[in-house]
């Protein structure tokens, strides 16, 4: 696999799967929802010396009980993206990665690109491949800020994302076992 892959953990089955995922090389990087109970995942991940981010409602407290690299911040409903990602940041550790989910909006990625985020998630790939395709394109064409796309990937998809070339590609455990 050419890509940096972030495994996406949102439910205890995906947990378990992600266990097994923990000695693979080519994954650096982790990302669990704060509804899951993940604790002991999260440690063997940082025992493992991995990156392990979370998303979803009460990210922050989750990042520092768990004591995190990162969060992805969900900014698809956010009417003040800057705003909203900055009073974040400052309840998080000066090196942490941050991430910004936004729909396939340009403007919701510029304005999120501006708040100094590492990388611009686009979540919507399944329901609008295209449309997710040719954001990707104009946001590396632009930008320096990293890119992520996430979805339920095919090999054609993997194929479809090589020729746009994201930073990133975010897929939950069992879609990066079946791929492999």
């Amino acid at each position: 696999m050419d890509f940096n892959y972030i495994v996406r953990i949102e439910n205890q089955e995906e947990v378990n799967i992600a266990e097994n995922l923990l000695n693979n090389e080519e994954l650096k990087c982790f990302t669990v929802s704060t509804n899951v109970n993940a604790n002991d995942f999260i440690k063997k991940a940082q025992e493992a010396e991995k990156i392990v981010l979370c998303e979803g409602e009460n990210l922050v407290e989750y990042y520092k009980e768990n004591s995190l690299d990162g969060v992805i911040i969900d900014v698809q409903d956010s009417w003040k993206i800057k705003k909203d990602i900055k009073e974040i940041k400052g309840q998080l550790d000066k090196d942490a990665f941050i991430g910004a989910k936004c729909h396939i909006s340009r403007h919701e990625s510029m304005l999120a690109g501006e708040a100094d985020i590492d990388f611009v998630l686009y979540s919507k790939y399944n329901e609008d491949k295209e449309k997710s395709l040719n954001m990707i394109t104009w946001w590396n064409e632009l930008f320096t800020i990293q890119s992520a796309i996430e979805g339920d990937f095919e090999k054609e998809d993997i194929t479809k994302l090589n020729e746009v070339n994201p930073d990133f590609i975010i897929l939950n455990a069992k879609n990066y076992e079946n791929l492999g």
